[in-house]
């Protein structure tokens, strides 16, 4: 979660993990991405529409020719610099509430503005694991709730969710002394 930047601190006490985070919580960040990918498309949208650089005739072209030329060159229209300034403002504000919405962990940084098609893909994969986090939480409990008898460590609970069979090995298992020596080779450094 770390590499995600999220900020675990800001959960409630109670959450001890970051499944807790709610299916409605998720639900308004995926709208906020939604609204942001719309303001990103109208952007690019207008800086297409913006005129491009006329090229000129050469020397011999006429001076009403140039004149039209100068002025296609000069770049977007008012309109759409307006238009373009409003969404860059939209997409701040839009970027501000995802990240109060879901909390990140920037440090004393201030948070990035989810500016580009690339950003909000990452976020996008950002609630995904968010999401599947929320599922697997809610499947852990389920278990739980099925199981009777003597309470059983959460990664032994993980592991048997994953139809997977743990057994301590011997100190004399081959496998034991592979381990052993592996070990022995990281820590000498060799």
């Amino acid at each position: 979660m770390a590499s995600l930047n999220i900020d675990l601190k800001r959960f409630p006490l109670e959450c001890v993990f970051i499944g807790k985070l709610s299916k409605a919580q998720i639900s308004q960040g995926y709208e906020i991405l939604q609204r942001l990918s719309t303001a990103l498309e109208t952007i690019e949208e207008l800086t297409q529409l913006a005129p491009a650089p006329a090229k000129g005739k050469g020397k011999k072209a006429a001076t009403k020719g140039r004149r039209k030329a100068k002025a296609k060159a000069k770049g977007p229209t008012a309109a759409a610099t307006k238009g373009l300034s409003s969404l860059r403002v939209d997409l701040k504000s839009l970027s501000s509430e995802f990240y109060t919405l879901i909390p990140h962990d920037f440090g004393r940084t201030l948070p990035p503005v989810i500016a580009s098609m690339e950003d909000l893909k990452l976020k996008l994969e950002l609630l995904e694991v968010l999401s599947n986090q929320e599922i697997s939480q809610m499947l852990q409990k389920e278990e739980a709730k099925k199981q009777s008898g003597p309470a059983i460590h959460p990664l032994d609970a993980q592991y048997k969710m994953l139809n997977t069979e743990m057994h301590p090995l011997g100190s004399g298992d081959d496998e034991y002394k592979l381990i052993e020596r592996y070990v022995l080779a990281v820590v000498r450094g060799i």
